[in-house]
């Protein structure tokens, strides 16, 4: 049941650079995807909705240009992520802004974007921001960086990897 900070650090800064660039990748083709200009504009998505009780910040954004400003939003908070700067708040807005893009479109939703939701949310228990981070260099005292602890002991280790487990196996 622990984890080693610098692994979990690592994992961060990957985690953080995918969720850049799968939001990057969308800027493109926001317009035609995500707003009332495309396929399945907000009126439909949410009062004919092709699954049950859809959630999405993208909801409330109509234009081509506000999605696109989203993302690019999204994208920043992403970095941040990536950089371990404000990591706690980065790790809920992960949650959030992975969760909107998957379900403003569930057209496009695939098995990659729920295992993307899932590691946000059991990453979100654990100290992505210990070590190599702007947060833990902005925690040092005196000069010398903090000491990071050397295991972190969690739940949470078990429930990844059983998670892990259950999607290679289904």
């Amino acid at each position: 049941l622990s984890l080693d900070p610098r692994a979990l650090a690592l994992f961060r800064v990957y985690f953080g650079l995918l969720l850049f660039a799968d939001v990057l990748r969308r800027i493109p083709l926001a317009g035609l995807y995500y707003s009332n200009e495309g396929v399945l504009p907000n009126h439909y998505a949410l009062y004919a909705p092709l699954s049950a009780r859809p959630f999405s910040l993208l909801f409330t954004l109509s234009s081509s240009t506000e999605v696109k400003v989203a993302f690019l939003a999204m994208a920043a908070c992403h970095l941040a992520l990536a950089l371990g700067l404000f990591t706690r708040v980065m790790q809920v807005l992960a949650i959030l802004f992975t969760v909107s893009i998957n379900q403003r479109n569930p057209l496009l939703e695939n098995g990659g974007g729920v295992v993307l939701v899932i590691l946000a949310v059991w990453t979100a228990f654990l100290p992505l921001g210990a070590t190599m981070s702007v947060d833990s260099l902005r925690a040092r005292d005196g000069g010398a960086p903090a000491a990071p602890p050397t295991r972190v002991v969690s739940v949470v280790a078990l429930g990844l990897l059983l998670q892990t487990a259950a999607i290679y196996f289904f």
